[in-house]
């Protein structure tokens, strides 16, 4: 259990239109570029071209994450405590995209990833309650954040991009073949759009239920 740090950040809302982009944070300039772009279809991006698409996650066998709370596989996924808003507890894992022409690869080595999960459940943990062997394992590793180690019934709000979501990706496209541990979740695809960060711009995964049903991603 670990925060993956740069590579995954939480954004705020949208700031009020007419507001420069030289004067918005980063992460409300992303969501302002994400909603801006026209959709591709994966197959007809070109080599070294920067492109929004959209498509269903597809997680590999082997090395998907897993949220500790409500156990969902998933792409990512980020736990907050409310009662002190503590955290953020982190974790993402290299994913793959399919929207019927062609599949992309949103990988994390060496990348500047920015994700933006979908509201999840939320949980409370009374003293009695019963919890699963992962959940124990989560609530005995976060109670060793003095913040709310006194809380006597503690929240979490859960916000995960699951398994088969819809969701918009935008980054610079490259054509590779298809890596192994993918070929039995991309059956007969033989190469895959790899995005990618480029200087200061991050691979953007905007999993927003309203952003993604606008672009038309079903």
């Amino acid at each position: 259990m670990g925060e993956t740090g740069p590579r995954e950040r939480h954004r705020r809302p949208h700031p009020p239109m007419g507001i420069p982009d030289w004067l918005m944070p980063a992460d409300m300039r992303e969501g302002r570029l994400v909603k801006a772009m026209p959709l591709s279809q994966i197959a007809s991006v070109p080599e070294g071209a920067l492109a929004k698409i959209g498509g269903h996650i597809k997680l590999p066998s082997r090395g998907a994450v897993v949220s500790p709370l409500s156990g969902i596989r998933c792409a990512c996924y980020r736990i907050v405590e409310l009662q002190t808003i503590d955290g953020p507890f982190c974790f993402s894992s290299d994913f793959f995209l399919d929207d019927g022409s062609a599949a992309a690869w949103v990988r994390f080595e060496d990348q500047h990833v920015y994700m933006d999960p979908r509201p999840g459940k939320g949980f409370k943990f009374g003293k009695d309650d019963p919890r699963t062997p992962a959940q124990q394992a989560f609530l005995d590793e976060a109670m060793q954040r003095q913040r709310f180690a006194t809380i006597m019934a503690p929240t979490f709000s859960e916000r995960l991009l699951a398994e088969n979501a819809a969701v918009l990706a935008v980054g610079i496209g490259r054509w590779v073949p298809t890596p192994e541990v993918a070929r039995e979740v991309l059956p007969g695809r033989d190469r895959v759009l790899q995005l990618d960060s480029v200087d200061k711009t991050p691979v953007i995964v905007d999993g927003t239920a309203e952003n993604v049903a606008e672009a038309g991603v079903r």
